[in-house]
């Protein structure tokens, strides 16, 4: 992560006990992406934080790509603007 310049979204369960939040915390503050963001997820597991919360993940999956790309980002229908 030390050397990664590409935008970064991270999503971490909070209650992950494979992979612990404070390790999807340590790669956020590692890595050196100028656009970069990390959003947890109270009471989730490992690869559910979409299950725990769909809109909030949406919304955050949708904002951050509408930021990286701009205009050329095409928002999935149903979502908010």
């Amino acid at each position: 992560m030390a050397r990664c310049d590409t935008p970064v979204l991270f999503l971490h369960g909070e209650d992950d006990r494979f992979v612990p939040c404070a390790m999807g915390r340590e790669n956020c503050a590692c890595c050196r992406a100028a656009d970069k963001a990390l959003l947890t997820f109270p009471a989730a597991g490992h690869g559910m934080s979409y299950m725990a919360d769909r809109e909030r993940y949406l919304a955050a999956v949708t904002d951050f790509l509408g930021r990286v790309l701009g205009e050329k980002y095409q928002r999935p229908m149903g979502t908010k603007k």
